[in-house]
C-alpha cells in the first residue's frame, strides 16, 4: 500500500519517516564528534556532508508535509483527550524542529561569511548578508539547543511507541521509534564535550612588530575565538580563533 488511509500510513509516509529518522541519527553522531577532530581537509569535508544533509532534512522535513496534506492521515487512536493533545503537540514540536534546525544552521553558516552548497552542486542564497559574530552566535546556540530538545523528543516518542506496541497492542504504531530508543541511548553514552567558554564582551586582540626599526602595536577588530576548557576534561581543552586579517589597525 502507497497512499495512506483512514486506517494506516502509507508507504511513501512510511518511507520519509524511515529516512528522515537515520539522517537525524546520523546527523547527531557525526555532530557530536566533527567538533573534536583536528583542523585539516578531512574536517572541512566533513563539516560540508554534515551542512549537505542537514538541508537534505529540510528538504525532506516539507516533503513529509506536503504529502500530509495531500495524502491525509490515519484516524487518531481512541485515548484519554489529554493524552491525545499530549501526543499532537509532540508531533508538532518535532516537525516545528526539523525545520528550525537546519534553518539555524543555515543562518549560522551566513552569519559566519561561508558559502552553502549543497553536495557541491547547488550555491544556496545567505540568510544573513555579512559577517555577524552575535548573529552567529544566537544561531549556534539554537542549534545546539534544537539538538537537545529534539532528543528528549524522540526518547518520549520511543516510550509512547512502547506504550502502544506492548500495552495497546496497537501493530500500526510506528516501530521506528523502539529502534530510535536504542539508538539514542547508544548517542547519550558518546564523550560530552568540554564546556565552551564566551568571549567577555570588550576582549581584544592585539599585536606588535617593528618597521625598520621603529616598534609599533596594533589590533584587530574582527576575531572570533572558539575556548573549549574544563578542568576535568583538559584531553579537550583547545582555542582556536578566526581572524579577519583585513581588520588589522595599527592606527597608524
Amino acid at each position: 500500500m502507497i497512499l495512506n488511509n483512514k486506517q494506516r500510513w502509507g508507504g511513501i509516509s512510511i518511507g520519509l519517516h524511515w529516512l528522515t529518522a537515520v539522517l537525524i541519527i546520523g546527523l547527531s553522531v557525526v555532530g557530536l564528534l566533527m567538533t573534536e577532530l583536528p583542523n585539516s581537509p578531512l574536517k572541512m569535508q566533513i563539516y560540508a556532508l554534515h551542512k549537505s544533509f542537514g538541508l537534505t532534512v529540510l528538504a525532506l522535513t516539507l516533503l513529509r508535509l506536503a504529502w500530509r496534506l495531500i495524502a491525509g492521515t490515519p484516524d487518531d487512536l481512541p485515548g484519554p483527550r489529554l493524552q491525545m493533545l499530549a501526543a499532537k503537540a509532540v508531533h508538532g514540536l518535532m516537525y516545528f524542529l526539523l525545520l528550525a534546525m537546519p534553518l539555524s544552521g543555515w543562518l549560522f553558516n551566513s552569519a559566519a561569511g561561508f558559502p552553502l552548497r549543497w553536495f557541491n552542486l547547488v550555491q544556496l542564497p545567505k540568510l544573513f548578508t555579512g559577517y555577524n559574530p552575535s548573529v552567529k552566535h544566537l544561531a549556534h546556540e539554537l542549534h545546539e539547543t534544537g539538538f537537545y530538545v529534539l532528543a528528549l523528543l524522540l526518547l518520549v516518542h520511543a516510550g509512547a511507541a512502547l506504550y502502544h506496541h506492548y500495552v495497546v497492542k496497537d501493530e500500526n504504531a510506528m516501530t521506528l521509534s523502539i529502534r530510535l530508543f536504542g539508538l539514542l541511548l547508544l548517542t547519550a553514552t558518546l564523550p560530552v564535550s568540554a564546556l565552551d567558554w564566551q568571549m567577555a564582551k570588550g576582549s581584544s586582540l592585539g599585536f606588535s612588530s617593528s618597521f625598520q626599526g621603529e616598534a609599533f602595536s596594533g589590533s584587530f577588530t574582527r576575531f572570533t575565538p572558539q575556548i573549549r576548557f574544563d578542568p576535568k576534561q583538559l584531553a579537550q581543552a583547545r582555542f582556536d580563533v578566526v581572524i579577519d586579517l583585513a581588520s588589522a589597525d595599527t592606527r597608524n
